[in-house]
């Protein structure tokens, strides 16, 4: 929380730890229905401040790229197969919490049904207000190396990585 208040502050980073407690068993349970691939994203990457390079959508599929705050940056690209259109919703946080950038900030992977069928559900929430929920039946997840700088914002500028 933002708040000054040290009372309040204190009271919302307990029920901050008390939804991730419920989240983690929540995971612990829904774990044996996982493909690798939703096993890997919900356990296995670190998204946490990440800046949303790419987010598309081809029939079937969604398509987000992130580039890692993790030194050297690393590039993930997940693709989704779609089960249902995309839920995107803008200024989901109050204004003065959000922020210019579009980082990933929160995420939460989830088993559900759609139709009689068993599928996964991924709700993110970015720093610019902006929230994703997908339905899916599956993701790829891949991890490369990023071979360029990407362009600064206020300069363009881009530079090679040392190999």
């Amino acid at each position: 929380t933002c708040s000054q208040d040290d009372a309040i502050a204190d009271a919302a980073h307990a029920e901050w730890e008390i939804a991730l407690a419920r989240y983690e068993k929540r995971l612990q349970r829904i774990r044996p229905a996982f493909t690798p691939g939703v096993r890997q994203l919900a356990e296995g990457l670190r998204l946490h401040d990440a800046r949303l390079l790419l987010l598309g959508r081809s029939k079937d599929r969604c398509y987000l790229a992130l580039q890692t705050e993790s030194i050297p940056a690393a590039i993930v690209s997940l693709e989704y197969f779609l089960t249902a259109a995309p839920v995107v919703e803008t200024d989901v946080l109050p204004e003065n919490l959000q922020t210019n950038g579009c980082l990933f900030l929160y995420d939460e992977v989830d088993l559900a049904s759609r139709n009689g069928k068993q599928v996964f559900s991924h709700s993110i929430l970015f720093t610019n207000g902006l929230h994703l929920r997908l339905k899916f039946s599956d993701v790829s997840v891949r991890v490369v190396d990023s071979l360029l700088e990407l362009p600064d914002a206020v300069t363009g500028r881009v530079m090679a990585r040392p190999a």
